[in-house]
């Protein structure tokens, strides 16, 4: 899997996608994990992309799961940005395509799918 720094830390994004799948409710089909450059900030953010079903997308409670996630999971490993989509493109190996992922960030410009940000405070 791939590394990425973040608050001083190396993520593992195979780590925490393996510590997101296991709680994610019914209508969650893949998460895939990958870091993001956040504007004056070291390193790269932690950002999930979660593939749901459409019902799932419009019902989907975020607090509910990002409590369950973060059970598992380290400060810095804790997804800063959540994306969620009814579909992530795969090499022919069928592993996720990250790198545009990565380029378009959690810009609401660059994306259409429903965005959720962590505030902090």
């Amino acid at each position: 899997g791939d590394t990425f720094q973040w608050k001083g830390e190396t993520c593992s994004t195979r780590e925490i996608e393996d510590a997101i799948n296991p709680v994610a409710p019914n209508g969650i089909h893949e998460v895939t994990v990958y870091g993001v450059q956040v504007a004056n900030s070291p390193g790269r953010a932690v950002m999930a992309s979660i593939v749901v079903d459409r019902e799932t997308i419009q019902n989907f409670d975020f607090r509910e799961f990002y409590k369950s996630a973060c059970k598992n999971l380290a400060d810095f490993q804790r997804p800063m940005f959540l994306r969620l989509k009814t579909k992530i493109q795969v090499t022919s190996t069928f592993k996720h395509k990250k790198e545009e992922l990565r380029k378009q960030g959690f810009d609401p410009s660059r994306i259409r799918d429903p965005l959720f940000v962590v505030d902090e405070k």
